[in-house]
């Protein structure tokens, strides 16, 4: 049996990995609410992809929102009031979940029964990931990724692949594929075909 988690749930049109960072400007009241709660009881709460519907429950598509069930445990390490009534938000990604079942809160907000997926096996980056390394130093040398304060571990393959699988400008499904894979090795190795499809 695996143990079962309530996580209050923000489908966005990104997806969140590990060790990443994501900054948020956040209006809507149910997530001005939902944020207010985890930062008042230092609690997360868990970032998945829009596979249909819109971020803002007031858009063309209403309620009807439908998102991945694999995603990202998230937890708030800085916050500033920027203008009234939108809260800019700074999360960091921490564990990987899947959502079981999701229930809709009176106020919108989707309440997620997650189970968390279990560490993956780390290992050290090896000469054949040389290539990948190359592209993960250029891509941290920009201007607005160094702007993130990264958090990278050159020597593990699990620090390599999730800040490769968020640094490059790919779509946010394909992210979901990467996101969804459960081995730092097989990450680094659809990495490096997705690196290799830009060289051709």
């Amino acid at each position: 049996m695996r143990d079962i988690h309530e996580l209050p749930l923000f489908p966005l049109g990104t997806v969140l990995f590990p060790g990443g960072v994501l900054p948020l400007r956040i209006f809507e009241p149910r997530y001005l609410d939902m944020i207010a709660n985890c930062m008042r009881d230092s609690s997360p709460f868990g970032v998945v992809l829009l596979r249909r519907g819109g971020e803002v429950m007031n858009d063309s598509h209403g309620s009807k929102v439908e998102f991945h069930n694999v995603g990202t445990e998230a937890r708030v390490f800085d916050f500033s009031q920027t203008e009234k009534g939108i809260l800019t938000v700074i999360a960091s990604g921490e564990r990987r979940f899947v959502v079981d079942r999701a229930e809709s809160a009176s106020d919108g907000l989707m309440i997620g029964h997650v189970s968390f997926l279990a560490d993956e096996c780390d290992s050290e980056i090896t000469e054949e990931h040389g290539e990948l390394l190359k592209v993960l130093i250029e891509l941290m040398k920009h201007p607005l990724v160094q702007e993130l304060k990264l958090d990278v571990d050159l020597t593990k393959a699990k620090s390599v692949s999730y800040r490769l699988s968020d640094l490059l400008p790919v779509a946010p499904e394909e992210k979901q594929k990467l996101l969804e894979i459960d081995s730092a090795e097989e990450r680094l190795s659809r990495l490096r075909e997705i690196i290799d499809k830009f060289h051709n």
